[in-house]
């Protein structure tokens, strides 16, 4: 059974770990989800790239097992498209790790899987689930799995 313990803050700059604790007896190991988010209808007059997009929207860190991480996945890699990624104007970077590795999605909701160089699209209501899911996290810290996550493995 899964525990969670949420603690809920607010600060200047948001640093968001959303992290359930997972089953001991689990022997599947996901990695840890980097996200930067910035809703995809948002309008900016500086550029947002995959490189500064952490500094201009919101960084969500998925440590552990969580059902969003497998949800935005699939979601992101559901409908393949051809197109070319609006870099100027990238609404979401996810860093899934290996294999996956890192995904980005521009404000038009086109789709790029940066390992494999494959396109995909998001629909207008996978764009607003995307949005309202992501919402849903905004302030919640789990310390006890971020705790947990930075002790030391035993060999």
């Amino acid at each position: 059974m899964t525990q969670t313990r949420y603690i809920t803050t607010a600060v200047g700059v948001l640093l968001l770990f959303v992290c359930p604790l997972s089953d001991a007896t689990s022997t599947v190991q996901q990695p840890p989800l980097n996200l930067s988010f910035m809703p995809f209808d948002v309008e900016t007059v500086v550029p947002v790239t995959a490189e500064n997009i952490g500094e201009q929207g919101r960084m969500f860190f998925f440590l552990g097992r969580h059902a969003f991480v497998g949800r935005l996945r699939a979601l992101l890699l559901s409908r393949p498209a051809k197109g070319q990624l609006l870099t100027t104007g990238i609404r979401l970077k996810a860093d899934f790790g290996p294999p996956t590795g890192t995904i980005l999605a521009d404000r038009d909701g086109l789709v790029l899987d940066t390992t494999r160089g494959l396109t995909y699209r998001l629909t207008k209501d996978a764009r607003q689930r995307i949005e309202r899911e992501i919402a849903s996290y905004v302030g919640v810290v789990d310390v006890t799995t971020y705790e947990r996550e930075r002790r030391p493995k035993a060999p």
